[in-house]
Parts: C-alpha cells; structure tokens; sequence
C-alpha cells in the first residue's frame, strides 16, 4: 500500500512539474511579441486630385478613365516596443489608357507615381501576437512620371515631399505569417514638371499660385511576415 502510494505521489509530482513548465512556456511565448515585420501589399488606387481644366472636352472621359488604378509596395517595420516601430514603406501607382483619335492618330498615357519614406508605426496586437490593427504615418519624395504618346513618344516628370497616413489590420495564419487588409492616403503637390522627349529637356513652369495635386487614396490586400 506504501509503495502504491509512493507511486502515485510521484507520477503526480512529474505531471505537475510538466504542466507548470508548459504554462510556463506558453506564457513567454505569449509575453514575447515579434519584433520585425516585412509586408508586401497590392489593390486598388483612386485619384483624388480634380481634373485639369484645360483639357478638352472630348478627352475628359479618357482622362476620368486614369484617375483609377493599381497599387503595388512595400514595408518594413522593426518594433523597438510591442506596440510602437519604424521603417520604410514604398508604394507605386499605375494607370494607363490609349485611345484612337482617327485612323492616322492614336494617343496613350502612363502614368506612375511613386512614393517611398521612413515611417513610424503604432500598432495594437491581440492576445496572440500576431494579429494586429495598425496606423502608420510617413513622410518622403513622391514622384510623378507620365509616359506620352501623341504625334510622338515623350515623357512628363516631377517630384515632391510627400506625406502618407494608413489605416489596417492583420489576421494571423500561424505565429509568422498573416494576411489583411490596408488603405492609405498619400497627399504631395508638383509645382513645375519636366518635359523630356529624348532629345531636350524643358521645364514646365506652374503660374503662381498653382500646382498640381497627387493626392490619392489606395485599397490593399496584405501578406506579412514578423520574426
């Protein structure tokens, strides 16, 4: 009876040392949170800026056409804190339409604007580490380039300070990856523009007082790694 008893309290000793060293475990694992995180992003853009005036009217459809688009980047964040980090984040938008003018002339654009800058990031995680809702403010060179065709091939281009505020969230697949959703709005103003068509550069002066708006908003679908 001694020694039923003797075993019995013994393989209740080793149960409860496992048990403890496993909530143990599981308690770092959860008070630990990941410090780095790499997200790559795409979907939908919308122009905000309002048309040029002096466009004529029959291209105002054409032109209307280009203010949607998509939208491709990039982030990197590394979280000095559980809820606070920095980095980098890099974002392009591309639109493009062509239109027949007759039989002899044709007409294209495509247009890119880039923006990439140091970012700060405040995040809110769940109870997983994981999943996540997030804002991110940033500041950087934000640049336009506009590739034209019309009776020839040229190219328009300008650069600003650029600012970026977004909103999003992630959903966690495992303690690693997780997908979600994200949209930002991206606010810079070009003043003067350059005219390149392969042989001369010319600058393209604003009257004073006017510029032209890149602001845009943009919708995306999210895949992050966090190590």
């Amino acid at each position: 009876m001694k020694r039923t008893t003797l075993v019995i309290a013994l393989i209740s000793i080793i149960f409860t040392a496992k048990a403890q060293n496993s909530a143990a475990n599981t308690s770092s694992e959860i008070a630990s949170y990941n410090k780095l995180r790499i997200a790559l992003y795409g979907g939908q853009s919308y122009q905000l800026a309002t048309a040029n005036l002096d466009i004529p009217a029959d291209l105002n459809d054409y032109f209307f056409e280009m203010k949607s688009g998509q939208n491709i980047g990039g982030q990197i964040d590394y979280f000095f804190k559980e809820s606070l980090g920095y980095g980098m984040t890099f974002q392009s938008f591309i639109t493009s339409n062509k239109m027949e003018i007759s039989e002899q002339e044709n007409i294209s654009d495509i247009v890119n604007i880039s923006f990439i800058g140091p970012s700060f990031t405040a995040r809110g995680l769940a109870y997983n580490k994981v999943s996540s809702f997030y804002t991110t403010v940033s500041v950087g060179y934000l640049s336009y380039v506009n590739s034209k065709n019309r009776e020839e091939s040229f190219e328009i281009y300008g650069h600003a300070l650029g600012y970026s505020l977004g909103l999003g969230f992630d959903i966690g697949i495992n303690n690693k990856l997780a997908i979600g959703l994200k949209s930002n709005l991206i606010i810079g103003k070009v003043n003067d523009f350059k005219n390149d068509n392969g042989l001369s550069v010319n600058m393209l002066y604003a009257e004073d007082g006017e510029y032209s708006s890149l602001k845009q908003v943009n919708f995306s679908l999210v895949l992050s790694y966090s190590n």
